[in-house]
């Protein structure tokens, strides 16, 4: 594996059955190091951020905290990249028993003064250092997510706590309210996202959209969506949109039909909405996540992701858990339903970060967090959704392995397909700037 000059990660076949063996054994031992870095947290050495924020990508702090402790001061590395292409988001802890630091001019890894990796930066992309024409830089436009994917938050603001009734554990309006003035922006115009859609897919690394955002009343929701829909339409000259679609589970069906219409069927390339449940038992889904509750409710969570299944297919909708906050046979017992009915979904690694309700409270140990990431895969190859179509472009977020930096179900999955087939080599995507009208 290697990050090319562009940003993206460069994969190749194993040369032979026995280097695939040791590839899939290297790949299980990032998957430990990631869900430690992620839940642990990493101390980053001064010497860890030489280049970030002008060679390097920076933390653009795009929709929630994740740090356990924010440091404004300095800039921090977005994502690193483990030697087998393995993504982590960087959560800064100057407590944690894990540093990043350079050393003889490598990116390395250790817990507690003993070597753990070599770990490699994200080069920065280009646009991050351009402006629009109305002279706002583009990285508060769009943000970058991994190495291949362009987020655009519709909304860096819940509309949940107006009422006090945000998700106990979502950290989007402190971040909103923190960073305000140097992160993203609270409201893209069409001009500032076209402008800065055609900068970015002049690098060759992008394939794929994150639309996401907090909840706003409709039809404001829907209005920024399809405001985002036909910017990139328009910026690639296509007639479909290649993104995640991650916004509240809407209470109509019609709702889903008129998205999924405007952005020209965008499941072609593998993709569609993300409605997140959060949590499954009923008794902690109103306890921790009373807004979503009260306005909606979980049923119509369920039945939206039923009505998402109906109309853009199997293996084409999300949703995320958030672990750690209810026992792991009730998470279980929500992603093996939802993986019944055709639903991709997986945990989030729950780092607790500053902004939220439970913030300082501690997330499960490493030994929970591969237990439940392993059952969950399981439940992909039992209800056939291990399928490389479902990793394409764009693959569903949780199958990608180049921008999914908060889990780990992609690189168990990748890391089983290797197990299974010695030449397996993880779907290369078609940079967005050559996607074409297809049938």
């Amino acid at each position: 594996m290697s990050v090319n000059e562009n940003g993206a990660i460069v994969r190749k076949k194993a040369a032979d059955p026995s280097q695939a063996k040791a590839r899939a054994k290297q790949l299980g031992r990032e998957i430990e190091i990631k869900l430690g870095l992620l839940t642990d947290g990493i101390c980053v050495d001064d010497s860890a951020t030489e280049g970030v924020g002008t060679e390097y990508k920076e933390q653009r702090k795009w929709l929630f905290e994740w740090d356990h402790v924010s440091i404004k001061e300095r800039l921090l590395p977005e994502e690193i990249v483990l030697p087998e292409g393995t993504v982590v988001g960087v959560r800064e802890d100057p407590e944690s028993g894990y540093r990043l630091s350079r050393q003889d001019g490598r990116l390395v890894i250790d817990k507690d003064g003993k070597f753990v990796m070599e770990a490699f930066h994200i080069p920065r992309p280009e646009y991050y250092g351009k402006k629009t024409s109305d002279g706002v830089n583009m990285g508060r436009i769009m943000a970058n997510r991994g190495t291949d994917c362009l987020v655009y938050n519709f909304s860096p603001y819940c509309a949940y706590a107006k009422t006090d009734e945000n998700c106990h554990f979502c950290s989007i309006i402190w971040t909103e309210e923190h960073y305000k003035d140097d992160r993203i922006t609270m409201k893209k115009s069409y001009d500032q996202l076209v402008e800065t859609i055609q900068e970015a897919v002049k690098e060759e690394r992008f394939t794929h959209f994150l639309f996401t955002g907090g909840y706003l009343p409709h039809p404001h929701e829907q209005k920024a969506i399809m405001l985002g829909q036909k910017a990139v339409k328009d910026a690639l000259g296509i007639d479909f949109v290649p993104t995640c679609l991650n916004h509240t589970a809407p209470m109509d069906r019609e709702v889903i039909q008129e998205l999924y219409e405007d952005g020209g069927g965008s499941h072609r390339l593998g993709s569609g909405p993300i409605y997140d449940l959060e949590v499954w038992h009923p008794d902690y889904f109103r306890a921790i996540c009373p807004g979503k509750e009260k306005v909606q409710g979980r049923d119509n969570w369920i039945r939206a992701l039923k009505w998402a299944v109906e109309i853009c297919g199997k293996g084409r909708v999300t949703s995320y858990f958030v672990p750690g906050m209810e026992p792991m046979e009730y998470t279980l017992e929500g992603m093996e339903y939802l993986s019944s009915i055709g639903v991709l979904n997986l945990g989030i690694t729950w780092t607790v970060s500053r902004g939220s309700k439970f913030w300082r409270h501690r997330t499960p140990v490493l030994e929970w967090w591969l237990e439940l990431n392993e059952k969950c895969t399981d439940f992909y190859f039992k209800y056939d959704l291990a399928r490389p179509e479902f990793m394409d472009n764009p693959a569903p977020l949780n199958n990608c392995i180049d921008c999914n930096f908060t889990s780990v179900v992609a690189n168990m999955l990748n890391k089983r397909m290797l197990e299974k087939d010695p030449d397996w080599v993880y779907p290369e995507r078609i940079p967005l700037k050559e996607l074409k009208n297809t049938p």
